[in-house]
């Protein structure tokens, strides 16, 4: 089989397609013909190796696994004390640190994060959904449990997490700010948010106080952004820096504004697994949409990270491992 492979820590110039060979299931695993992955800044992070505590998950001298945590794709073989799933299931989901996403097959466990793909979604869609959402709505229904009335301001809103959370403020009914570029307002607009900010006038309008503050890529500081929330409002990221993680214990023990984040990723895969099966009713529902941005091949994996390294791109960005991602699974 086909498998992406990063020869040494830095530059996409470093991504290699390796021949290996396919993987074997154990007994409580599932064995996936994966269809299409997504390609994400925390890919990115890893490839580089940059911050080192990457390098907990991926190898401290040179990264040793393969790629991609979100996929989607079709159960080829099952362990035998796998009861659940069965050949011929196509589902989407995340092997969480497992990785192993960006190849032609990868190996999960039975518990792992992973739902059947809803009808009439492509596969590039739901691996799409099982990255923006899945990061989304924890941040967004748990961390600031947005609801009615509610004043909430994005960075990032049009990227890969942006365009889930954008879609889960206007479910929930609270309003959305997004600092954006002039070339973004219609897309976002389209996607529910109600105000746009031309961030190149600063994090937000003046004289605004928000309840949330939701810099996905972590782009400004906490210092940043604290006038312009209200009196018990948050400042949330998706991008742990030092800086936030200081603002996170020292904000706690005071009054005023507080610096929020949340690991993600490294939930319980039975909660994640409950939340694909959430935000896939809410995709049948017709309630929210899936979003992906640029389609790259499998032997275009460089091209790809160069790609999400612009922060240009609008929604995921889709690895098409088999020429398969924008079809429907039958």
């Amino acid at each position: 089989m086909r498998a992406v492979r990063v020869a040494a820590y830095g530059g996409p110039e470093n991504i290699r397609i390796k021949e290996e060979t396919e993987p074997v299931p154990q007994e409580n695993e599932l064995l996936i013909r994966v269809e299409a992955a997504v390609v994400t800044p925390p890919d990115c992070a890893f490839r580089a190796g940059k911050p080192a505590a990457v390098r907990i998950f991926t190898g401290v001298k040179r990264p040793k696994r393969v790629p991609g945590d979100t996929f989607a794709g079709v159960i080829v073989k099952t362990g035998d004390r796998v009861k659940e799933w069965r050949s011929g299931m196509h589902v989407f989901g995340s092997s969480s640190t497992q990785f192993g996403a960006h190849a032609e097959y990868m190996v999960i466990r039975a518990d792992s994060a992973c739902a059947f793909i809803p009808d009439d979604m492509s596969y590039a869609e739901a691996a799409s959904l099982s990255y923006g959402g899945l990061t989304a709505l924890p941040f967004i229904r748990d961390q600031a449990q947005v609801s009615s009335g509610k004043k909430i301001w994005m960075n990032g809103a049009a990227g890969g997490v942006g365009v889930y959370a954008v879609q889960l403020v206007h479910l929930f009914g609270a309003e959305v700010t997004a600092s954006a570029a002039g070339r973004n307002s219609v897309f976002l607009q389209n996607l529910g948010v109600d105000n746009i900010h031309d961030y190149s006038c600063g994090p937000a309008p003046e004289g605004m106080a928000y309840d949330i503050m939701f810099d996905i890529p972590g782009t400004y500081s906490f210092s940043e952004v604290r006038p312009f929330l209200a009196k018990q409002g948050r400042y949330m990221t998706a991008d742990l820096k030092l800086n936030v993680l200081y603002r996170m214990l020292t904000s706690r023990f005071r009054t005023g504004p507080k610096a929020v984040f949340a690991a993600t990723g490294l939930r319980k895969p039975a909660d994640v697994q409950q939340d694909l099966r959430y935000l896939a009713e809410l995709v049948r529902e017709k309630r929210i949409r899936p979003v992906t941005d640029r389609i790259f091949a499998l032997s275009e994996a460089a091209e790809a990270h160069r790609y999400v390294e612009t922060e240009k791109r609008r929604g995921p960005v889709i690895l098409d491992v088999r020429g398969n991602a924008a079809l429907t699974p039958a």
